[in-house]
């Protein structure tokens, strides 16, 4: 088993006989365990580390038997046990976000101090506890990896616009609590770190203590040479007003028109010529349009075969009008950025030149590198389960479904959108909350009337007196009859008094024709006591039932009380609706079709569940899977593993076991199929498919 390098960043300070020993520019935590070996080559001689570091600066050693140590150099040996190794993988876990902020940012950890001091290696502080108060920051040159940041840092300033760039903290842990500010002056040496003037622009949350925070910069284009005017207008009919004064007058115009060409919605400045003329003197390339604060790129990683490019998802974070620049394009190695693909930089760094014969970690798990010699790696199920977990969480705060894994077979999708859900192809899908699946409700249908033939209803709202809805029951749906496509208003009334009603649901309905049509309400409505009825708006001619009870008002009726209504016996809209009359249906619901390199032959998923009622896996519901597009599915065999706690309290996590699929047809389309059984009421929150 390979041994890893000696760590020996920074100095150290200790005395004869002493048990505590003193750092500078040292970062032992996380990287110097119980067990390992302080030695020092000037000396020989070595001391055991005796506990986990909880500082940077502070490490507790056996008593040191040589000379007194006062800033001199040493060497920290790791020891390759294996309950140390376990540990050291834990860790690798829990600070996989670790590593993608020092993939998006600089990586420092949080002084909660607001003094104009050095807030020590690797932190950053602010000058208020309020972070939408502060008006000052204050960084050390060194990031938390120990690495010297300080040319970055001093390029922060290099603009000449007034606002130098946009500053943006972010914690790692909770990716919700950021802010963002401008940085609006000269950065500031000071002893061993800098000094940045800020003004907040927007956030949320406060950090703490020790938080480990990404810290980036996005900086702000040199100011133009610009135009000094002396008047400004909104349009160009406004510059009548100064053809009186002297030629060379110059005017800024918010939006230039069509008099000096088509400079419709531009602005630019103009200048008097003499009399009623005037010529363009600049005009600005883009439209008119609010500005944006505070707006941090979304950059996403995608395959590219083996290699990992950046692509440019959006903005996100800021106020006003999110730019559009680049978005969809991929980032060049200089900076720039491509429509084309294979002109992106992989972001993965060269691999690397040496080999490991094993590293075994606990039970079950035997991890190798690419030596040829080396044993086949093994992983075992639970390290698979946590991986899987952790990116179904990334794919539900992000709200976007991630491709992993080497060619992208690796699908994490919390179900934000349907991007990568068959909804049309579903059979009794209720997909109304967002990052749910579920089946639909059973409705019992109701029809008032039908229709026997056609006649003009004039402008009038009309409801249906001779059916008043049940009190209690839910309605999802209203319906209405008409052969022909037409607009109409379906409503639902409390008739408080004779010729008095109070309209409590008015809601627009494009009918297809064709005959019988359904309104989803927006909202389910709980019919409540009273004299409730179902009526509609519709100014023309249209299919009606004769001799009904009825009562109508001149107008599209709006929502709320009026009176004047008259009652009577006139022609009716055939009306009808729908109420949950108990349980819900069976749902069938499937992927899209994703993409494979080649035919899989084998397929696995995790997946989480609210089970509503009480419900077993493999029984009220089922996971299956297609290599050919859905032409042949293979039933997976669901084990359900445990109830998750928060964020996602009262979710069920069940493993869809490996699945061979070698013997359906060929084909390069993997995708699931989900079902619900026995009118069991379970929810698909979102699932981790993957196939190879």
């Amino acid at each position: 088993m390979a041994s890893a390098e000696p760590y020996n960043v920074g100095t150290v300070t200790v005395a004869n006989g002493g048990t505590t020993m003193t750092g500078t520019n040292t970062f032992w935590v996380g990287k110097v365990r119980k067990n390992d070996m302080f030695f020092v080559p000037a000396q020989g001689l070595q001391a055991r580390v005796t506990a986990d570091p909880t500082s940077n600066t502070a490490l507790s050693i056996t008593p040191w038997a040589g000379d007194a140590l006062s800033g001199v150099a040493y060497e920290i040996l790791t020891v390759g046990d294996a309950t140390s190794n376990t540990a050291r993988l834990r860790d690798l876990l829990a600070n996989l976000t670790v590593v993608q902020a020092n993939g998006r940012g600089l990586f420092y950890r949080f002084s909660d101090t607001t003094a104009d001091a050095d807030p020590g290696a690797g932190y950053i502080r602010l000058g208020n506890a309020d972070p939408a108060l502060a008006t000052a920051a204050y960084i050390d040159l060194l990031d938390a990896n120990g690495a010297s940041v300080s040319g970055e840092i001093d390029t922060w300033d290099d603009s000449s616009s007034l606002r130098k760039g946009t500053l943006y903290l972010r914690s790692i842990a909770d990716p919700a609590t950021f802010r963002a500010y401008a940085i609006t002056g000269a950065v500031v040496n000071g002893t061993g770190y800098r000094k940045l003037a800020l003004a907040h622009i927007g956030g949320s949350g406060i950090f703490a203590a020790d938080d480990e925070l990404m810290v980036a910069f996005a900086a702000t284009g040199d100011a133009g040479d610009g135009f000094v005017t002396d008047a400004a207008v909104a349009n160009f009919a406004a510059l009548s007003a100064y053809e009186d004064e002297d030629p060379g007058f110059l005017v800024f115009v918010t939006d230039l028109g069509t008099d000096l060409g088509p400079f419709s919605g531009i602005s630019g400045v103009v200048r008097l010529v003499a009399g009623p003329d005037w010529e363009l003197a600049a005009r600005y390339t883009g439209m008119v349009g609010p500005q944006g604060i505070g707006w941090a790129q979304n950059l996403v990683t995608v395959s590219d075969g083996a290699r990992r490019v950046e692509k440019l998802a959006g903005y996100v974070g800021g106020t006003g009008t999110p730019p559009t620049d680049n978005v969809g394009l991929y980032r060049k190695g200089d900076g720039t950025w491509t429509a084309n693909i294979a002109e992106a930089a992989d972001i993965r760094g060269p691999g690397g030149t040496g080999t490991v014969g094993e590293i075994v970690a606990g039970a079950g798990i035997s991890i190798n590198a690419d030596d040829p010699t080396a044993p086949v790696v093994s992983v075992s199920e639970d390290f698979l389960v946590t991986l899987s977990l952790l990116a179904l969480q990334v794919a539900d705060n992000t709200n976007v479904a991630l491709f992993l894994g080497d060619s992208g077979n690796r699908v994490a999708d919390s179900f934000d959108a349907l991007t990568y859900v068959d909804a049309a192809g579903a059979t009794n899908l209720d997909s109304s909350t967002a990052g749910t699946l579920k089946p639909s409700n059973i409705l019992t249908a109701i029809t008032l009337n039908g229709p026997a033939t056609s006649g003009s209803m004039g402008d009038y709202t009309y409801f249906d007196r001779s059916v008043t809805l049940v009190a209690g029951r839910v309605i999802e749906r209203l319906g209405v009859y008409s052969a022909s496509a037409r607009a109409f208003t379906l409503k639902i009334a409390d008739e408080n008094a004779p010729g008095t009603q109070n309209i409590l649901i008015s809601q627009s309905f494009n009918h297809p024709g064709g005959g019988w049509a359904d309104l989803h309400l927006t909202t389910p409505f709980t019919v409540p006591a009273g004299t409730i009825l179902l009526g509609a708006y519709f100014n023309g001619s249209s299919d009606v039932a004769t001799g009904v009870a009825t009562g109508y008002l001149a107008g599209n009726a709006g929502v709320g009380s009026t009176s004047g209504w008259t009652n009577g016996t006139s022609a009716m809209f055939p009306l009808r609706y729908a109420y949950r009359s108990g349980g819900v249906n069976n749902l069938t619901v499937r992927s899209a079709s994703f993409s494979s390199s080649s035919a899989p032959t084998q397929v696995k998923a995790l997946l989480r569940v609210k089970e509503i009622e009480a419900a077993v896996a493999g029984t009220d519901y089922t996971l299956e899977c297609s290599r050919d597009g859905g032409g042949t599915w293979t039933s997976m065999l669901l084990t359900e593993l445990f109830t998750s706690g928060s964020p996602s309290a009262g979710l069920r996590v069940v493993d869809a076991a490996a699945t061979d699929v070698s013997g359906q047809p060929t084909g390069t389309a993997p995708r699931w199929r989900f079902k619900t059984l026995g009118n069991k009421s379970v929810e698909l929150h979102d699932l981790y498919f993957y196939w190879d």
